[in-house]
Formats: C-alpha cells, sequence, structure tokens
C-alpha cells in the first residue's frame, strides 16, 4: 500500500513539474511573438509614415511646409517627427517632437533604432532622406513611442505570474507530502521488526 502511494506520489510530482515546465515554454514562446509582432508592426508603420510624409512635406525658399491634414494623419498614428535641413539642423516638427529635442544619437539613414525621449519614453527611430526627385532636401527622423508596448509586454508577464503559482504550488504541496511517507515508512519499520522477532 505504501509504495503505491510513493509510486503515485512520484507521477504526480513528475506531472506537476512536467506541466510547469511546459508552461514556463508557452509563456516564454508566446512572449517572444508578442514583441516580434508588436516590433513587425511599429516598423511597417514607420516606414509607411516616412514615405507619406517625405511626399507631403513642401520646401519653398528654406522654408518647410507640411499640409494640416496631412499631420493630423499622423498624428492619429502616433507619429512624431523632426525634419531636418540639409545641414543637420531642425527645420521643423511634429507631435512630441515640438517639445522634445533631436536625440544624439540617431540611426543611419534608412535604418532604424530606439532611443529614450525621457525617462519613461523609450521611442523608436526611423531615419529616412527628404528626397524630390533626385534632390536630397534633408531628412526625416519619425519617432514612435514605445511606452503602451512595454505596458502591455508587462500585463501579459503579470497575468503569467499570477498562472504560475498555481502550477507551482501544486508542486510545493506534493513535495511537502513526500516527507511524511517517509516518516511513516520509519514509524512503521519497528513495529514490522518487531512483528518478526515475535514470529520467530
Amino acid at each position: 500500500m505504501l509504495s503505491m502511494r510513493s509510486f503515485r506520489l512520484r507521477i504526480v510530482l513528475w506531472s506537476v513539474a512536467l506541466e510547469a515546465i511546459l508552461l514556463l515554454g508557452v509563456a516564454v514562446a508566446l512572449m517572444l511573438i508578442l514583441r516580434t509582432s508588436q516590433q513587425n508592426r511599429i516598423d511597417e508603420l514607420l516606414r509607411l509614415a516616412g514615405s507619406q510624409l517625405n511626399a507631403a512635406v513642401d520646401v519653398a525658399g528654406g522654408e518647410f511646409m507640411i499640409p494640416p491634414n496631412d499631420v493630423a494623419a499622423l498624428l492619429s498614428e502616433g507619429i512624431s517627427a523632426w525634419i531636418l535641413a540639409p545641414d543637420g539642423k531642425v527645420a521643423a516638427a511634429i507631435g512630441i517632437a515640438e517639445q522634445s529635442p533631436l536625440p544624439v544619437s540617431l540611426p543611419v539613414l534608412q535604418q532604424m533604432s530606439v532611443a529614450d525621449l525621457s525617462k519613461d519614453n523609450p521611442v523608436r527611430l526611423y531615419h529616412v532622406p527628404l528626397q524630390e526627385g533626385d534632390a536630397v532636401l534633408g531628412s526625416l527622423v519619425l519617432a514612435f513611442s514605445l511606452r503602451e508596448s512595454q505596458i502591455l509586454q508587462q500585463r501579459f508577464i503579470v497575468s503569467l505570474l499570477l498562472l504560475i503559482p498555481r502550477f507551482w504550488g501544486c508542486l510545493l504541496s506534493a513535495a511537502c507530502s513526500w516527507p511524511s511517507e517517509r516518516w511513516l515508512r520509519w514509524l512503521r519499520l519497528p513495529r514490522r521488526l518487531s512483528g518478526s522477532a515475535q514470529k520467530t
């Protein structure tokens, strides 16, 4: 009877441990998928916004002008931008870029990177040339805030952390019951010895 209980206990321990390992593996995989999906969506949004802004900017007499409708469309997508003159100075800005200085470290042209506009405001940057035909009139630095995506990832992690303790709790309770089985075995040993002595 005791050996059967020990066998069942081992089955419970292995099954709970396996479920916990599988849950952790699935959690890590889902986290990677979520992060990759968000990054791909943001990168595609920045590329599209770069093309739209490049077509919308009008340069006349050294002035960089953007139609209000195009500005509103970019802001509705959460896009901000710095418009740089050929000498690298900021000629115009859209969105949070109006209140934030241009990041010191910019990605190379046609590339993206992450920068911190402030302590709690990381952004994804996209640097593209401002062109009209073959003429280069400056460059565009587009920014998309990563705050909401980070909050979503944090909520996802918290939900997983709330789920995982159920399995670890089962594992701990099963592990705590393991010594009691061994103590029962030791407590019954003198009775078995006395019983065998009486028979002899």
